[in-house]
């Protein structure tokens, strides 16, 4: 299962995961124990940017071979896909370039 790049692709699936799961459980959390609705709608806002960062991190991930992002190219967006839309590495497989230089 490749190296390192993948694993820096693994742990930014997670954080997208764990930003969208854990931060309404402590957002709960604030408004039954809060007489104040503002503590609730600061961490609200503060869910919103962390989803966003975590969200456009990994949208932001270069393939692994090519160097090139994985998930869109200059015309459209690939959420979903299962190879690098610019050289075709299937996800999780290893490259035997790295950025166009041999590994």
């Amino acid at each position: 299962m490749g190296g390192t790049n993948w694993n820096q692709y693994r742990w930014r699936r997670r954080a997208l995961w764990l930003s969208w799961l854990v931060p309404p459980v402590v957002i709960g959390w604030l408004f039954g124990s809060s007489k104040s609705d503002s503590l609730a709608l600061v961490g609200c806002a503060a869910w919103l940017a962390l989803f966003a960062w975590a969200a456009l991190r990994l949208a932001r991930f270069r393939c692994p071979r090519c160097g090139e992002p994985f998930f869109y190219t200059t015309d459209r967006r690939i959420p979903f896909t299962r190879s690098c839309p610019h050289c075709g590495l299937a996800k999780w497989s290893p490259t035997e370039t790295i950025h166009g230089f041999p590994a």
